[in-house]
């Protein structure tokens, strides 16, 4: 194709609807004499009506249209799918980090490795945060060793962790066996539906929201409570060798010394006595208390401590948890 040819193809159109000048459209009329190819497509334009070019241009128009519908469609589905994604994301986040998670553990009970008619008596074990003012019961009626019997082997029991604050209640029963073995449970109560109940005879140590500590006041109302040492608790000869029981009583450790509850408490401070800081760390009372300034397994954070300048050997507590004006009296340990 020469380049007279591009020349007379542009202007076609023009020389077509009589709208180029004279000498043009003597040059496209010679052109198209001589070239069969431009002829061809001369002849081409001269047969295409109006309606022909109308229904081109409305053809042309709605291809156009409908390609950018298709265009419009596959943004509202990018954008659908984004905001789909991004819902999901919210969903997971929510249920991850903001809704509390429920888990279901399943119930357990205990197996107790004898029957009820093996055991002779239940000594009861009680006291309130304070090791020292530990009472016992001790049942030998039949009937009240058949309902302690069947009370533990009817619990609902759950394979968890107990929430332990400082100060637990704690119920403790030791059954003596006729072979002179005995098998202890020792429940810890840390507020109202949350306990533990645990035993070394058994090794389990399990969740329980019952009322077991019910069973000291409810058993038996003529059951007499006398006092008992701490060494004869369940669960006390599990301790080392190497510990005491005086690690394991509520204390604190102030000042490079361990200071425990006395078990005595006063409406007012002598005059002798300074401010020196408060609780920063409680800790479980079911281990050693750790040799750190104002750590506590009894006393709740916050709670303000006093020395006595005359009497170095004692300090005194104010527990944070309480609003009366009551002094706990802790004694140093030796």
């Amino acid at each position: 194709m020469s380049k007279q040819c591009d020349i007379v193809r542009d202007i076609l159109p023009l020389y077509v609807d009589g709208a180029c000048s004279e000498a043009s459209a003597e040059m496209v009329k010679e052109h198209l004499t001589a070239c069969a190819d431009c002829n061809a497509i001369y002849q081409k334009l001269l047969s295409h009506t109006n309606e022909d070019v109308l229904h081109e241009e409305s053809e042309s128009v709605i291809m156009r249209h409908e390609a950018k519908e298709k265009q419009r469609d596959r943004k509202k589905i990018t954008i659908a799918v984004l905001i789909s994604i991004a819902l999901c994301i919210i969903a997971i986040f929510t249920a991850v980090f903001l809704l509390p998670i429920k888990i279901d553990f399943e119930p357990v009970k205990i197996d107790f490795p004898f029957e009820v008619e093996d055991v002779e008596s239940v000594e009861m074990y009680h006291y309130d945060g304070v090791p020292a003012s530990a009472e016992k019961k001790v049942v030998v009626a039949e009937s009240d060793i058949k309902t302690l019997y069947d009370k533990f082997k009817g619990l609902s029991l759950k394979d968890k962790t107990a929430e332990e604050t400082a100060g637990a209640d704690v119920t403790s029963f030791r059954f003596n066996l006729s072979d002179g073995t005995s098998y202890d449970l020792i429940y810890a109560c840390y507020g109202v539906k949350n306990g533990e109940l645990k035993s070394e005879s058994g090794g389990f140590k399990y969740f329980t929201s019952a009322d077991i500590g019910s069973y000291w006041n409810n058993l038996n109302k003529e059951l007499e409570a006398t006092p008992v040492n701490e060494s004869e608790l369940p669960g006390s000869e599990s301790i080392s060798q190497n510990d005491t029981l005086s690690d394991y009583r509520p204390m604190v450790f102030v000042n490079d010394a361990f200071y425990g509850d006395s078990g005595k408490t006063i409406s007012e401070l002598p005059a002798n006595v300074n401010s020196i800081g408060t609780i920063t760390n409680t800790v479980s009372q079911s281990a050693p208390l750790p040799e750190e300034n104002f750590y506590s397994n009894n006393c709740p954070t916050g709670s303000e401590i006093y020395c006595d300048d005359e009497i170095p050997e004692r300090i005194y507590i104010k527990l944070s948890s309480l609003d009366n004006e009551e002094y706990s009296i802790y004694e140093r340990i030796d």
